[in-house]
């Protein structure tokens, strides 16, 4: 089996926070060798998986790709790694299986041939964009904090007014 991987991290603070693109591409290493698979191309680096409205150039070029022949599935550490945009990850999992890919999260084959499987993708997908927008709301709440203290925020300035 040719595997592609997919390591993908949304900020700096991930990488240096312990779930850096070098764990994930270890780990996934480790589960294509226990398939008896091989790593044929990995897809790796910093983007927001959360927002459809956001490039996703990385997952694209992947999904591209897909359509090629290269590999025969992608492996990837969990699935919010993949996307915490339900409607996009819906999309793009249409087009791996369109294009015969198929889906491992670490070495669990994920069948996007059945219908619990959607689901339990579904569902995932939806607690990730949940936990995403938690983050992103305790993000906010803490800049207004920081500034209402008076110290700047990550920019190094306080906002306006």
């Amino acid at each position: 089996m040719r595997v592609a991987i997919l390591a993908r991290v949304s900020t700096e603070g991930q990488e240096n926070e312990g779930e850096s693109l070098v764990v994930q591409q270890k780990r996934l290493q480790e589960c294509v060798a226990s398939l008896n698979g091989t790593v044929v191309k990995v897809y790796s680096g910093q983007e927001s998986a959360t927002s459809g409205k956001k490039a996703r150039p990385i997952l694209d070029q992947l999904l591209e790709d897909s359509a090629t022949g290269v590999f025969d599935a992608i492996m990837v550490y969990d699935m919010s790694r993949f996307s915490r945009d339900p409607v996009k990850s819906k999309i793009s999992l249409g087009i791996l299986k369109r294009n015969g890919i198929k889906l491992y999260i670490q070495n669990q084959l994920y069948d996007l041939d059945n219908l619990e499987t959607n689901l339990i993708v579904g569902i995932l997908n939806e607690i990730n964009s949940f936990s995403a927008a938690i983050q992103a709301r305790k993000s906010v709440e803490s800049k207004i904090e920081r500034a209402r203290r008076g110290f700047p925020s990550s920019g190094g300035r306080l906002p306006f007014g």
